[in-house]
């Protein structure tokens, strides 16, 4: 069948672009002479890649996918077109790892276009702004001698941007909305949260079994094949579909707050959203269609916020180290010495997150953006924005967290959505 050969080219854009090196980061912390920690690339399968775009340029010569109905056929046109971007921009990141020097420029434009095809590209004017908000902060603290020294280098490392800027930019939901959602959220995600046991601080493995036990006792009729894990060699906790796994790292610990957060960003919206649709016949349903990135993402930041009951601005720290990286083509140590600098004064941020951030910014080559995550601030200004004009709906939280991996906001997927939850099968 056509949609079997389209969901074989699905590809985890993030995973095959992931350093598989855990000695990456040790030895860039350690040697100030490097531009770029020594990632390694082992998840990056090229071949599937390849034989993907070859079977997707073929898919569409097919007598059965030249027969479908017109319906089928749009809904097929839109996973072909999304599958070959995701195996496009990997072929562009492998392709600029193994390219000869004199012509790595050539290659560099060609994995930026497939990048922007697939992700999206910062604005320059949001990136001002944000900058210039944190610099302002700074500015607002009675900072050390030596966060004065450590203020100046970053305003000779910042000294080419033009940062004559007075604009916030940001959706800041009035203090009645945020109430209102912060009671729904806590009420909707009390079943879950109810089995965190009391105490300081839980160890990796104790996360893992505490979102097991949610799985088996609250979500026992969708978990299949479900199940909380622990992984070295890993930054975050995270979600793979694939694999039906929800990976923490290692040998970390976690406050009761921060787990709260990652049960209800990573289980409670990432695999909610997918759990009802994957026997729909379609991948993409609990895997993704094209936008729902940007959605989904927002949702689950605002879902943290929900449960804090504290509004925050999601996803800045991202949208600065990919805009530095894209619009400003700062290498990865400039745009590290910026960031550890300008998030660690103005809001006491540690050089760990810095550095993650500015590793997912440059994720895949080391030297070129990926842009994906600008989804959390672009996400969570679009959702907020969204709860607010339909906090009385009384199908909000069922646009939120039941409505698959689509973006809501296109009239198309919505209507997917709604045919498949009528009884509709899309079969192609």
């Amino acid at each position: 069948m056509v949609s079997e050969l389209i969901n074989n080219a699905e590809i985890d854009v993030i995973d095959m672009l992931e350093n598989t090196s855990p000695h990456a980061k040790d030895a860039f912390l350690k040697s100030s002479d490097m531009t770029k920690p020594p990632f390694q690339y082992g998840k990056l399968d090229i071949l599937k890649v390849n034989d993907n775009l070859s079977s997707l340029n073929e898919i569409r010569g097919l007598n059965e996918y030249q027969s479908l109905s017109s319906y089928n056929k749009l809904t097929a046109d839109v996973l072909l077109d999304y599958y070959q971007k995701q195996n496009e921009f990997v072929a562009a990141c492998y392709k600029y790892n193994h390219s000869d020097t004199n012509k790595r420029v050539y290659v560099a434009e060609e994995q930026r276009r497939a990048n922007i095809s697939l992700f999206g590209e910062p604005d320059k004017h949001v990136l001002l702004c944000l900058i210039h908000e944190k610099l302002e902060e700074i500015r607002s603290k009675e900072l050390s001698s030596e966060e004065k020294e450590e203020f100046k280098i970053l305003e000779e490392l910042l000294s080419d941007l033009p940062l004559h800027v007075n604009e916030k930019i940001a959706f800041y939901p009035s203090e009645e909305i945020l109430k209102r959602f912060s009671e729904m959220v806590n009420l909707f995600y009390d079943p879950f949260l109810k089995h965190i046991p009391s105490q300081d601080e839980y160890t990796t493995e104790e996360c893992a079994n505490i979102i097991n036990t949610i799985l088996a006792e609250e979500l026992h009729d969708y978990m299949g094949d479900w199940k909380a894990i622990t992984e070295t060699n890993r930054l975050n906790a995270a979600v793979n579909h694939d694999e039906c796994r929800i990976r923490f790292p290692a040998d970390k610990t976690y406050t009761p707050e921060k787990l709260k957060t990652i049960i209800v960003h990573e289980l409670g919206v990432h695999v909610l959203r997918a759990m009802p649709f994957k026997d729909t016949g379609l991948k993409a349903f609990s895997f993704g269609f094209p936008g729902y990135e940007e959605t989904e993402e927002g949702i689950a930041k605002i879902m943290e916020q929900g449960i804090s009951g504290k509004f925050q601005k999601s996803g800045v720290i991202h949208y600065i180290s990919i805009g530095l990286a894209h619009l400003m083509k700062y290498d990865f140590r400039t745009v590290f010495e910026i960031q550890k600098r300008l998030q660690g004064l103005s809001s006491g941020t540690s050089e760990e997150t810095c550095y993650n951030s500015v590793q997912r910014a440059f994720r895949g080559t080391g030297e070129l953006s990926n842009n994906k995550d600008l989804v959390y601030f672009n996400g969570s200004l679009r959702v907020w924005r969204y709860i607010s004009e339909n906090i009385d709906h009384p199908s909000l939280f069922d646009d939120l967290l039941l409505s698959a991996k689509t973006d809501f906001f296109d009239s198309f997927q919505r209507e997917l959505v709604y045919e498949i939850k009528n009884g509709r099968k899309i079969v192609f």
